[in-house]
């Protein structure tokens, strides 16, 4: 009885909806004829088909219409085609406008007068689309267990966040940007926050620039996914992304990603949070960040896989994995030109270049004797692996440098070069130990492998001619109760102290 009460009542809207400004639409036509009628109301009653009752409203801002007006008429899955300036504050899409479809048409704008722009509280299935947003607190703000599509939005000049999406609720977003380079028309907070439990999904192209925070902010046990994304997240006043307190960022698909320019990190996960690229391809482009390119911190992990990651040429370090945190990599990764350290991996952390990973740190500067230009530094009980094929190449200082207790390994079928380094091609100190278990070549470098109060174990590798054509070369050398093994090993020069241990095919002399 209701679904032929809903024809009945999609009639009576056809005849009555001529007030302007209102255009009614019914799809009540089940059988297909161009008719309304019986035959329809016979197909309904067998449960073969639905009755399709929706209205669209139009608003002209510039006439005088508002918004407000028409979603105060609106019932669910109506749409409402907005044309004009809009001077309006605080549009609420409450939950009796599911599926509601608010479209600006691509020029439409609503300037909200330093108060929230458009909120969706606890609205399923709300569609946003084609406005400007400004002059807001908020700009949009998705809350309450809501979801909703943003889709072709341009949000500027707001007090706090351009897009929020907050407290369990679920937004995607598509082909929006958020904040300006114009001063007057940026984003004092976030160009996107997702917080408190809630998840969004960016998708299509995305510009998060000059934002007084990050270009994106998830945290609090929240999640970003981005699928078949082209993101930009440039010039903001914090991190160029940030994931923290427990929350995620899976990028998947196509990813071309530029990171850029941001005052402190491109990329900060920390907090017990995850970074993760799976089943993607395209670049993820890290540079010219204040501090760090992608920092992993605070018992947080990342796991690159697919596509291609770039940092080069940011403020302090290129990729810094610290306190307790891990970094998986099984993609390229290329990380060049950055100061102090390629790579550094500190307090108990744990950085691992697999099977498929192909991995290059060159060009590091020095800053000063704490960060004197090493391709990867490895530090404090934490461990540096490889499965796959590293380059550490141009650096100041070492090539890679191993530090108090720190770990380091390089498995068998390992194609590593570690050529043209300022000091050492690697450089062991304070009890840290080195396995090299095949394919590694060390060569070219001021010296070769230096082992200082550590542990050296090497097997089929090659430690020749550092520095090349000087006579003697200094390849190897055991100092201060340090102790190597040796194996089946191409070494030049092997020189040792009288604190030194050594064993295998090559012993000191």
């Amino acid at each position: 009885m209701k679904k032929i009460t809903m024809i009945l009542v999609c009639l009576l809207a056809a005849l009555v909806m001529a007030a302007p400004g209102y255009a009614g639409t019914c799809a009540a036509d089940l059988t297909g004829d161009g008719n309304v009628d019986g035959a329809d109301l016979a197909l309904l009653a067998s449960e073969f088909g639905t009755a399709d009752c929706t209205t669209t409203l139009t608003v002209d801002c510039d006439s005088g219409d508002t918004i407000a007006d028409a979603l105060a008429v609106a019932d669910p899955g109506d749409t409402i085609l907005v044309t004009g300036t809009c001077e309006e504050a605080m549009l609420l899409i409450s939950p009796d406008h599911d599926r509601v479809v608010l479209d600006g048409q691509g020029s439409a704008v609503i300037s909200s007068g330093g108060q929230n722009g458009i909120t969706v509280d606890g609205t399923r299935g709300v569609v946003i689309r084609g406005f400007t947003v400004q002059n807001g607190q908020e700009g949009v703000l998705v809350t309450r267990g809501a979801s909703a599509l943003l889709d072709g939005l341009t949000v500027k000049d707001c007090a706090d966040d351009g897009i929020q999406v907050d407290e369990n609720a679920n937004a995607l977003i598509k082909d929006c940007t958020v904040g300006s380079k114009v001063e007057g028309e940026k984003i004092q907070g976030d160009g996107i926050l997702v917080v408190r439990g809630s998840n969004a999904t960016v998708t299509g192209t995305f510009t998060s620039v000059g934002n007084g925070g990050m270009g994106i902010s998830v945290t609090n046990s929240s999640s970003l996914f981005a699928f078949n994304s082209s993101v930009t997240l440039q010039n903001n006043g914090w991190h160029g992304c940030g994931v923290s307190n427990g929350s995620a960022l899976r990028i998947y698909g196509t990813a071309d990603w530029a990171v850029a320019s941001n005052s402190d990190s491109g990329v900060s996960v920390s907090g017990a949070s995850q970074l993760e690229t799976y089943n993607s391809s395209g670049t993820i482009l890290v540079t010219d960040n204040g501090t760090y390119g992608l920092r992993v911190t605070k018992t947080s992990n990342a796991g690159l896989e697919g596509a291609t990651l770039e940092v080069r040429s940011n403020g302090f370090l290129g990729l810094l994995v610290e306190n307790s945190s891990s970094l998986y990599m099984g993609n390229t990764t290329t990380v060049t030109g950055n100061p102090g350290y390629g790579v550094c991996v500190v307090r108990a952390s744990v950085f691992r270049v697999g099977g498929t990973g192909v991995l290059t740190a060159k060009e590091t500067s020095r800053i000063n004797d704490y960060h004197p230009g090493a391709g990867i530094g490895v530090f404090d009980a934490s461990s540096f692996s490889a499965w796959g094929k590293v380059t550490l190449q141009d650096n100041e200082s070492d090539g890679l440098m191993a530090y108090r207790g720190a770990i380091v390994k390089f498995y068998n079928a390992t194609v590593t070069s570690i050529t043209n380094n300022g000091r050492n091609g690697i450089g062991l100190y304070r009890n840290s130990t080195c396995d090299m278990d095949g394919g590694v070549t060390i060569s070219s470098n001021v010296k070769g492998v230096v082992a200082d109060d550590s542990t050296l174990s090497m097997s089929q590798c090659s430690v020749t001619d550092n520095p090349s054509g000087a006579n003697p070369t200094h390849d190897v050398g055991l100092y201060f109760g340090a102790r190597g093994t040796f194996s089946g090993n191409s070494i030049g020069n092997l020189e040792c102290d009288g604190t030194a241990l050594s064993r295998g095919d090559r012993t000191c002399p």
